[in-house]
């Protein structure tokens, strides 16, 4: 080959431009391309699923699955302190279902008695605890799908507190019974009326005027009558 063809082949414009191993640049610079391409599909759809996994774990499994057959629905968002519970109403019911819009919500309501089991289903792990009203803790539980046992609790009202550093949209719904009442799955309800210390203060105040009050009206006749004697 003279030096002249040589030449003509190097500075032909239409000669395609290779790589070290001989591929040409622009199927070399193609591949690449769809490589990352590729790369940034299966990342996409990495997220994607992590995401669709993430938002069914959040979401507690249907009340019947999970053995509630009336449960109560959280009005709102419930009371995220002890001093400030959602108070149950209506029932009788075996469960709650509400979300979490604050890491805590705390409810109030009456317990049937007996031996006390509280089932937390969610996809979160969350603590569930038990205080009776005067905010005494009487037992808790953690982690995943925690539950909590606690013997012999009497009869009356006390407050539930769920809390979960997962924050906010957390669903969860958890299924509250007693195996002391097998025949009667429905253990919580709407709390009793417990008046305060100053319903109690006026009631007292008030029973002792009319104690009084009828002192007065027994004690009138009977001086009038003395004094009639006497004239």
């Amino acid at each position: 080959m003279s030096k002249s063809t040589v030449d003509r082949d190097t500075v032909n414009p239409h000669t395609p431009h290779r790589n070290a191993v001989g591929f040409p640049i622009h199927v070399v610079r193609s591949v690449q391309v769809n490589k990352r391409m590729a790369l940034h599909a299966m990342t996409t759809l990495q997220v994607g699923l992590i995401l669709a996994v993430a938002s069914v774990l959040a979401q507690p499994p249907s009340v019947q699955a999970i053995g509630i057959g009336n449960a109560y629905l959280e009005v709102g968002d419930a009371g995220d302190s002890l001093d400030s519970p959602q108070f149950v109403t209506g029932g009788p019911y075996d469960g709650i279902v509400g979300g979490i819009d604050d890491a805590v919500d705390v409810f109030a309501f009456h317990w049937i008695g007996g031996d006390f089991v509280a089932e937390f289903f969610s996809g979160s792990d969350p603590t569930i605890a038990l205080y009776d009203f005067s905010q005494v803790l009487l037992g808790s539980a953690s982690g995943l799908a925690p539950v909590l046992t606690i013997n012999n609790v009497t009869a009356g009202n006390y407050l539930f507190e769920i809390s979960s550093l997962a924050g906010p949209d957390l669903g969860y719904a958890v299924h509250i019974g007693s195996p002391t009442h097998p025949d009667n799955p429905l253990t919580i309800s709407a709390p009793t009326v417990v008046p305060g210390p100053a319903t109690v203060v006026l009631m007292a105040l008030g029973l002792a005027g009319l104690v009084l009050s009828t002192r007065r009206r027994v004690a009138s006749p009977i001086m009038s009558k003395s004094g009639s004697d006497s004239d």
